[in-house]
């Protein structure tokens, strides 16, 4: 117990001399300025502070210890006014001092302390006098040391006191001392009025060392400079020696003319091997600043080898040397990060969201040299807010505390922003070139960022990762959410907050509810145990290692991921049934996941286990007939304690259906019972330990129909790509030919068909025409059907391989209409879900997007506008519905595959939204996979499909924070590009560009009339119809100004006039949002006039402001913003 308190007291007496150290030094920067003080009113007349000896500072490194210096002081004072006895004479010291035998072990001015009687000695009037009767240390108000002398006997006005203090006054440590004269003060008990005196304590060597030249090239003839604080005063008579580093030879004699100290030729200057002795002409005074030259034409070259090198200083008249560093580098140029370590630096996001840049110089850079910063177009320097005052420069001398703001700020180019440092800039080589700037990125994502300086011409490229703090994205799908079950699959899907390398072993961390029984084997030291990887799939591909944990109450599994993971990229975790995972009791329980140990970025999500007591299907009993009805959908409901009832009908719930007899009766997945031949059945349907059965009965056909005999069967498609860790199996379809010329699907084995694969070490085929990659290698897969047979070609790519040959399809172009293929799926809102079609496309709905639980269905359907030639489909036209209406939360993602081979090579697969009400089909975009696959985001359901679509690249668009916007209205005709490729999102846009954008937007007709503005001249021919079909409409007007009505088509259009355009198209089209109060920032500025609309748009979620909460009602629109504001208005309008 006693050794925990003193541990204790030990921390707490280290914390506070921390404390009091750095205080010290705050306020000994603030001391060494002398703040002259007259003493009016002071009860001394004068007084002065004088060494015995020189006074050096303390804390020199000497043999292992720190020296201490103690100087033997005199305190001389003429008093003003006769000071009694009892009175204190108090001679305030600066901050740092210290005392011999000072108690505390940290050196902190402790008081009531005694100074030893054989320490002080006291002449008052030229007589030796016992004056005090205690003398002792006490600190003043601000915590400056202070030394107070009680007096016995009075002193009369107008005596002279001399206290001599020897062997006690400990000066302070020489670090974060400023180069300046020491103040020092005396008052008494009976008057605080202090009168000041300025007493000198130097450095051991000179100060502020910095030696500078003329070029930093290799082996270049160079002038020198060396700059320097003078400590003791430097005579005629004293001597200044220069040692310079190795590397550089001295000429054998150097001519006094070339050497200047303070532009002064020196008296002489002697070359004593890799020293140069100067010889001052005049005196240098203490504390002053001296700068001594040496001209190019005295030949002294710079060291040949790039790297760091150091000169040292000394002087006749003081006791140590001062060193100081230089950087050499290339004579071709060199970047920031050709320093000795190759330390190439870093940008990255600080504590408080700015950017910072750091950086290890290879050469000095001081005051006037300029910093260039490069980003990627139309990112963090394409705000011309960005200010000398928004940009923070650290001191480059190693300092604690400092720092600048630049000079002046250029702007070289939208991307590209330069800055000057200041005049009091100095930075050593080997210290960092640290700076700050604000961070304007909106988009998550990495950037190379270049900095170059005046000194280091060559580009210097880092990247900067913007990323979000946590994971996104983050979901749980166990096979079935059943309380208790057993061997259940679970699939966690996320995009991580950081890139994944699979080289470096890297893995993604997820916190399992302890409750959820993970049967694995763990070592009893680590409480960690093995998953078989096999057992756990990374994106399809089998994790490196799957390490599970269950210790102090936590149970973790760590997953390694087998292959690189992008940042934000879809990662699905798959844990197979197999390894034996036990659902938790009744109860909701929470998940969370983070990449590696950053546990700060978790995300976390929780799932609902559900306890059941049995299950009932219905219909009970299901009569069929051949040739009427064929099918019947059964649905199944499982009870819960609380007597309450589920659907749980779909696959998702785990539900399985088995047929008795399936050459009567067949059933789906999702319980769908489908007539064959004339008899009985029993379908057993089985939902955890529960099953219930409905029996079937299948009438035969009032009248037989006509015999048919199959001519042919065909299998597709004919060629399939499969990729390891990607797309890695494939649903074949098989039609057989009938003599009656009618087509049948044969796909099923109840069909008679089966399958063989030629090597099924690397593709094996399963009963019902599903094709699985094994490895990589060709297959051939054979169908036949009867006497007649069909074959398919299989490759089986490796993991990052491109297919090897394009994929060829059978999607038909004409627009002819399509065999009518479907799915249907239950989906629960709270946990979202994938519905595939297989070869046709897919949606994945996001956890809470569907308002309600209901069902998602995929359709091929013919094509809806058949007469539209003027491009050819090039995947089927599929309908993407839902049971829960036509209002998502979130978007959804759909993904169609399509026939590559139908689009040229300058065209793009791209996905199309077709429009009923226009009647047209209208570009969506997407993103494009190597396996045949077209996937982007919708915020509404419809008819979608594959069409070609031209490349629409603006160079200056990556990683904008408009790019979807922009992609989508381009690809829709609304926005165009310049000549350059470039799109300019930062620029204003005119009014008459703005009406032809919205004009293109809704398809608006003209009907004709001409329109009448006293400017009409100044529109040009392609904003005519724009500009009289939007008058038409009533959206916008003009000016009316000197009677006449101006429409002003090159005037830029402000955030305000285009809110009000944008809320007439919502009023035209009878949209009235209600999302709640809008409430801007600068709300007060917004005129009347434009207030209503503002409000409008904002409910519509057309606007939502600057990220300050400001809509800035008078800024000019610019493109990006009316590529957003625009498309936000489709959206709105589900155009």
């Amino acid at each position: 117990m006693f050794s925990a308190c003193v541990n204790h007291n030990r921390m707490r007496y280290r914390r506070i001399a921390i404390i009091y150290v750095l205080l010290s030094a705050l306020l000994a920067m603030s001391w060494g300025a002398p703040i002259q003080v007259l003493g009016a009113g002071s009860a001394f007349t004068d007084f002065s502070v004088v060494p015995e000896t020189t006074a050096l500072f303390s804390g020199y490194s000497s043999g292992g210890t720190y020296t201490k210096e103690t100087p033997t002081y005199h305190f001389k004072m003429t008093t003003a006014e006769a000071l009694q006895a009892g009175d204190t004479i108090e001679i305030l010291l600066p901050y740092g001092f210290n005392f011999v035998g000072n108690p505390n072990a940290f050196g902190i001015w402790i008081t009531d302390f005694s100074v030893p009687s054989n320490s002080v000695e006291v002449n008052v009037n030229g007589s030796t006098l016992s004056l005090f009767d205690s003398v002792k240390t006490q600190r003043s108000n601000s915590w400056q040391p202070v030394i107070a002398f009680h007096l016995s006997q009075p002193v009369p006005a107008g005596g002279t006191v001399d206290i001599k203090l020897a062997n006690f006054l400990i000066t302070p440590d020489y670090h974060h001392v400023p180069a300046t004269a020491s103040q020092f003060a005396a008052s008494t008990s009976s008057n605080s009025v202090l009168r000041t005196a300025l007493s000198n304590i130097y450095f051991r060597s000179v100060v502020n060392f910095r030696p500078d030249m003329s070029t930093y090239a290799a082996g270049a003839n160079a002038s020198y400079q060396f700059k320097f604080t003078v400590m003791q005063q430097i005579m005629p008579t004293d001597w200044i020696t220069l040692k310079f580093p190795a590397g550089i030879a001295l000429p054998a004699s150097m001519d006094a003319s070339k050497v200047k100290i303070g532009g002064v030729p020196v008296a002489a200057a002697n070359v004593a091997s890799d020293k140069l002795q100067l010889q001052p002409s005049q005196p240098l005074t203490s504390y002053s600043d001296a700068l001594i030259t040496i001209d190019d034409s005295a030949l002294v070259a710079n060291p040949a080898v790039p790297g760091y090198y150091a000169f040292e200083i000394s002087t006749s008249v003081d006791q140590q040397a001062a060193s100081g560093r230089f950087g050499i580098i290339p004579t071709g140029g060199a970047s920031l990060a050709d320093n000795p370590y190759s330390d190439k630096g870093y940008v990255e996001i600080n504590y408080d969201g700015n950017l910072r840049f750091r950086f290890t110089s290879p050469t000095i850079l001081k005051g006037g040299d300029t910093v260039t910063v490069t980003s990627p177009a139309g990112t963090v320097l394409s705000d011309t807010a960005i200010a000398a005052t928004d940009i923070h420069i650290e001191s480059g001398m190693g300092l604690e505390m400092g720092g600048y703001s630049p000079a002046s700020v250029t702007r070289l180019a939208d991307n590209q922003l330069q800055f000057e440092l200041p005049p009091e800039y100095y930075l050593i080589p080997d210290y960092s070139l640290v700076f700050f700037m604000p961070n304007r990125f909106v988009q998550y994502g990495a950037y190379d960022i270049q900095v170059t300086t005046s000194q280091t011409v060559k580009p210097n490229t880092v990247p900067l990762m913007i990323t979000p703090d946590t994971v996104q994205q983050f979901t749980i799908l166990p096979d079935n959410p059943w309380a208790g079950e057993t061997n259940v699959p679970y699939t966690f899907s996320l995009q991580p907050n950081e890139p994944l390398v699979a080289a470096d072993d890297d893995f993604i961390t997820l916190n399992l509810p302890t409750q959820l029984k993970v049967p694995v084997i763990l070592d009893p030291i680590t409480h960690s145990g093995t998953i078989d990887p096999n057992l756990v799939l990374v994106n399809g591909v089998p994790a490196k290692e799957a390490i599970y944990t269950n210790n102090f109450g936590m149970s973790i599994l760590r997953v390694t991921v087998p292959q690189d993971i992008p940042l934000l990229g879809k990662t699905d975790i798959a844990v197979s049934g197999n390894a034996g995972w036990m659902n938790p009791e009744e109860g909701t329980y929470a998940f969370s996941v983070y990449p590696k140990y950053a546990s700060s970025s978790s995300a976390s999500a929780s799932v609902q286990y559900k306890k059941i007591t049995g299950i009932s299907a219905a219909p009970q009993t299901v009569q069929l007939k051949l040739g009427g009805k064929v099918s019947q959908q059964l649905k199944v409901l499982a009870q819960q304690p609380d007597n309450s009832v589920l659907d749980v009908t779909d696959a998702v719930y785990r539900t399985a259906y088995m047929s008795s007899d399936s050459t009567v009766a067949t059933v789906t997945a999702d319980g769908l019972i489908e007539a064959r031949q004339a008899g009985t059945s029993i379908i057993t349907v089985t939902s955890g330990i529960y099953s219930d059965t409905v029996s079937v009965t299948v009438e035969k056909a009032d009248v037989a129909p006509p015999a048919t005999e199959i001519t042919a069967i065909t299998a597709a498609p004919r060629s399939v790509q499969l990729q390891l860790g990607d797309k890695v199996s494939q649903q074949l379809t098989v039609t057989a030919q009938q003599s009656n010329n009618s087509v049948k699907d044969v796909t099923g084995a109840v069909d008679g068909t089966t399958y063989r694969s030629s090597d099924s070490t690397v593709a094996s085929v399963t009963a019902a025409g599903l094709i699985e990659a094994k490895q990589a290698g060709i297959a051939v897969i054979t169908v036949t059907n009867n006497a007649h047979s069909d074959t398919v070609n299989v490759t089986v790519n490796p993991i990052n391989s491109g297919p090897s040959t394009p994929p060829s399809s059978s999607i038909g172009t004409t627009g002819a209409a399509e065999d009518p293929l479907s799915v249907e799926k239950e989906i629960i809102a709270l946990l979202g879900g994938t519905v595939t079609l297989p070869g046709v496309g897919s949606v994945m709905i996001p956890p809470e997007a569907l308002p309600v639980d209901g069902k998602v269905k995929i359709a091929v359907q013919a094509n809806p506008s058949p007469n539209q030639s003027e491009r050819a489909n090039s995947s089927r036209f599929v309908a993407f519905t839902s049971s829960t209406g036509s209002v998502l939360n979130k978007p959804i993602q759909i993904s169609l595959q399509y026939n590559s081979s139908s689009i040229a090579p300058e065209l793009k697969p791209a996905v199309y939204e077709y429009n009923r009400t226009i009647g047209k089909w209208l570009y969506v975009g997407g993103v494009v996979s190597g396996n045949g696959t077209v996937t982007v985001e919708v915020n509404n359901w419809g008819i979608f499909a594959v069409f070609p679509a031209e490349h629409h690249v603006f160079n200056d668009m990556n990683g904008h924070w408009s790019a979807q916007y922009v992609d989508r209205l381009a690809g829709r005709d609304v926005v165009h590009g310049f000549e350059d490729h470039t799109f300019r999102p930062d620029q204003s846009v005119t009014r008459a560009q703005l009406v032809k954008m919205i004009a293109d937007a809704l398809a608006l007709k003209a009907s004709g009339t001409p329109i009448y503005f006293a400017d009409s001249d100044l529109l040009q021919n392609w904003a005519k119809d724009a500009v009289a079909r939007a008058v038409e409409e009533g959206l916008i007007q003009g000016y009316q100004e000197k009677g006449k009505s101006w429409f002003k088509p090159n005037q830029p259009l402000t955030r305000a006039e285009l809110a009000v355009i944008l809320a007439r198209v919502l009023d035209r089209n009878a949209v009235h949002a209600t999302k709640g109060e809008v409430a801007f920032t600068d709300q007060k500025d917004i005129p009347k006039w434009a207030q209503p609309a503002v409000i409008a748009v904002s409910r519509a979620n057309i606007v939502s402001g600057y990220p300050d909460g400001s809509f800035r009602q008078g800024g000019y629109v610019t493109r990006a913003e009316a590529a957003k504001m625009i498309y936000m208005l489709l959206e709105s309008l589900h155009a």
